[in-house]
């Protein structure tokens, strides 16, 4: 199930956010309609083909299935972490965003949070209310280079149901898509979560979830390919962003541009994989184009000195400018 932020939550948020959010109609006019609808296929896919679409919708549904073993741990991960940090910021609830936020997590993702605070104390608060009686289910802790401060938890749920008073049913019902049946509980998945924590308000997570949202609800190929160019990039070690690769973010919005510049049927997924990867290895120029949700656009002069630029449809900034190993990604995917 997909982890959304809650309502309250964003209605606390509303008047801070509301620069970001009063763009989202006005950058995404061009979806405001139906997608592009594909044309009909001009020959019945070849049995390659039909066994790659078969491979790659196989493996969407097992993205899918282990974050639904998954679901339970996290939610508990975040109604603890949230729990403490009300000691210090009372009422605050912590924003999921990222892969888990729009179901486009691959099994070894990372739990991204943020905590709509302004405080510049935040880390240093953070860090003394969870080692507070030195809890057993906090595995470790760490600040971690990025485009904003991180503090990277890992979390042991095992050790957190052990040591918590929160009722699992509960937690299991806030979700439609969870049923709680004799043994499920028992049945999750209880290995390590590890939690990427923010806060503040001005770098757009919760936002850019929203728009790969919607993305994804107009765009049925666009969840199955970015998945398999995710692992492909985690596989090359090419989807750690501040050492040159690109965030799952980038590759969204990338397979995006491709699918609303050449349409493809649910059916030739195995196509469009072939399609994607010929396209930005062999014929995507990133010295003179740039990626957007409304198609490929020449670059403008304030993009010179950027590697790659893959436009951000809401807050218009860059999301790959620090994607500077993009040239070997594209041998690595001509090679695919």
């Amino acid at each position: 199930p997909v982890l959304a932020a809650p309502q309250g939550a964003m209605d606390a948020l509303a008047p801070l956010m509301m620069p970001y959010m009063t763009m989202i109609p006005m950058m995404l006019v061009p979806y405001a309609q139906e997608p592009p609808t594909p044309p009909a296929p001009t020959r019945p896919p070849t049995a390659e083909e039909a066994a790659l679409s078969e491979s790659i919708q196989s493996f969407a549904t097992s993205c899918s299935d282990t974050a639904n073993l998954r679901s339970l741990p996290r939610r508990l991960v975040i109604a603890v972490l949230q729990d403490r940090f009300r000691w210090i910021w009372p009422g605050v609830d912590l924003l999921p965003f990222g892969s888990v936020a729009t179901g486009t997590d691959l099994p070894s993702s990372d739990l991204d949070l943020m905590l709509p605070v302004e405080d510049p104390n935040w880390r240093r608060l953070v860090e003394e209310v969870l080692s507070w009686r030195q809890p057993t289910w906090l595995v470790s802790q760490e600040h971690i280079a990025s485009e904003f401060p991180v503090i990277r938890l890992v979390i042991d749920p095992a050790a957190l149901r052990l040591a918590t008073h929160f009722a699992l049913e509960s937690l299991a019902e806030e979700s439609a898509d969870t049923q709680v049946e004799e043994g499920a509980i028992q049945a999750m998945d209880w290995g390590e979560v590890v939690v990427d924590l923010s806060a503040g308000v001005d770098h757009g997570g919760p936002t850019m979830a929203e728009v790969a949202r919607y993305g994804l609800g107009m765009l049925p190929l666009l969840r199955p390919l970015t998945l398999v160019l995710k692992q492909n990039l985690r596989e090359q070690e090419r989807h750690v962003p501040y050492e040159g690769g690109l965030s799952s973010y980038s590759v969204l919005l990338m397979v995006w541009c491709f699918l609303v510049t050449f349409p493809f049927t649910e059916e030739q997924a195995g196509e469009a994989l072939a399609a994607v990867l010929q396209f930005y290895a062999a014929e995507f120029d990133p010295k003179t184009t740039a990626v957007t949700t409304s198609g490929f656009q020449p670059r403008e002069e304030q993009d010179r000195h950027e590697h790659l630029v893959v436009r951000d449809p809401v807050l218009g900034g860059n999301t790959a400018r620090s994607a500077f190993g993009f040239r070997q990604i594209q041998r690595n995917w001509s090679a695919a």
